[in-house]
Order: structure tokens, then sequence, then C-alpha cells
């Protein structure tokens, strides 16, 4: 899929569509994730973009008043606000969005594989006036390109394959690699094309590993320092 696919996909979703995981909440791990880089009341102002239909929102503690979520899809946003009455969230664009405030924390989780590098850059283009001086930005589980291969062989599923199954997999994988930027997942970065984008919008990045999965890794932004 492209971006317009995936817009359209999401458009009609009501929820975050993770696949569940025996013996595991995705959720519950997730927020724990981007709790250890906000920290417990060191910051109060949390700006969300793509916010879902707050499956994380749920497990991150956070103050009510002091949150905003953004989703472009209002049928995930009335799902948000049946689920958590109350809090504050708006219709808006990754590349887009913009408010005449300013925030502590950013969340953009799960988001960036549905765009493309320039939409990546506008987002952050757009999140520089936004974010409070010494704040974060928490660019959570972005795919990264050098396991795009190895994903697409399934070698991180845990299954086991025969030898003529691996093999078809795995030309299967070249293929998909060489012939097309994106895929079901969407859209794949290296850590040092986030890095560069990064800089291009005046910030700082820090890259760490994904927790639940390890063909993706976070970045962490800040304003670059004088």
């Amino acid at each position: 899929m492209d971006e317009r696919s995936f817009r359209k996909y999401w458009s009609h979703k009501t929820d975050s569509d993770h696949v569940a995981r025996p013996g595991f909440d995705v959720f519950t791990i997730a927020a724990a994730e981007i709790q250890a880089f906000l920290g417990r009341g060191a910051r109060s102002r949390v700006l969300e973009i793509g916010c879902g239909a707050g499956e994380v929102f749920e497990h991150l503690e956070l103050d009510r008043r002091s949150y905003l979520g953004v989703d472009f899809s209002d049928r995930i946003l009335h799902t948000f606000l049946e689920r958590h009455p109350g809090v504050r969230v708006l219709h808006g664009d990754a590349t887009t969005f913009s408010v005449p405030e300013q925030f502590d924390f950013v969340i953009v989780n799960n988001v960036v594989q549905y765009c493309r590098p320039w939409m990546t850059l506008a987002c952050l283009h757009n999140l520089k006036p936004m974010l409070a001086p010494g704040g974060k930005i928490f660019l959570g589980n972005v795919p990264n390109r050098s396991q795009r291969l190895a994903w697409t062989r399934g070698l991180f599923s845990g299954e086991h394959v025969s030898p003529v199954r691996w093999l078809g997999r795995l030309l299967r994988g070249l293929a998909v690699v060489a012939l097309s930027d994106h895929d079901s997942i969407g859209f794949w970065y290296t850590p040092g094309e986030v890095t560069r984008l990064a800089a291009s919008a005046g910030f700082e990045c820090a890259i760490f590993g994904c927790v639940l999965y390890p063909y993706r890794f976070t970045a962490i932004l800040g304003h670059r320092s004088t």
C-alpha cells in the first residue's frame, strides 16, 4: 500500500488494529516504553500525533487536562472519546497539524511508517514550534530498513520453515525489497535517515532499539543545543 491506500484503510478503522500476541499486552508494553522516556511527573503537557483509539493512552497515567490527542480518522477519535470521555482530541494530519501551544513531550508512535520521508520532514517542521524548550519528541516503532529483507522472509515470526519454503521466502523478499520502497508495513527508514531528517528540521536525535519489535527502532528528538 502507498500513503493514499494507508489513509483510506485507517479512515475506516475504529481501533489501532494491533495483532494480539499471546501472553502479552502490546499496549501496556508500548506505554511502558514511552513512559521510560517521558518520566513520571517530570513533564506535564503531552501531544500525541496519531493517538488512535486510546489503547496506549489508558496505560500512560497522564493528567487528562494536559493531554491532546490528534488523529486524521474521525471514527477512531470517536472510539477514543467513548473509552475516555472528556479527553481533549482533535482531527488533524501529521504533515499539517499545528496549534498555538507548546508541549513538553510529543508522541509520534507507529506513525512514521505511513509517511514518505518528505512527509516525516513536514511533520517535524510542524512540531518544532510546538515543542517547549527542553522538550522531547518520541518517534516510536520506525521500521528499520536494514531489517526489511529479514522481516519479509519471516525471520522474526519464530516459525520453523522447510529449506524449500525458506528459499521461496528469500526470493520473494529480495523481489519485494528491490521493486518497491514500501510494503504492508509501510515505509522503511534507516536510523541515519531519521537522524538527517531531524537535523534538517533543527533537532538533535538519539536512536534506541524497540522493545516490542526487533526490526524497528525509536528516535528521541530534542531542540538542537546552542
